[in-house]
């Protein structure tokens, strides 16, 4: 009976494992496939681009 509660626990957490991974994979081919559009509506509307923006560069930020 305590085999069986940790073949359980062993068994959540690799579905749990698998579907983080399965998420991170189908975030990359959305973004991929969105990319060129959501750049190209960005220029449409006239958003500035990262270049136009004065951002300070993560190393400057750190203290």
């Amino acid at each position: 009976s305590n085999n069986s509660v940790m073949r359980e626990r062993v068994h959540v957490n690799r579905t749990m494992k698998d579907l983080v991974a399965d998420l991170r994979l189908m975030k990359s081919v959305l973004l991929s496939q969105y990319m060129p559009f959501l750049f190209a509506q960005r220029q449409e509307i006239g958003f500035p681009s990262r270049t136009e923006i004065d951002v300070p560069s993560p190393k400057t930020t750190q203290q």
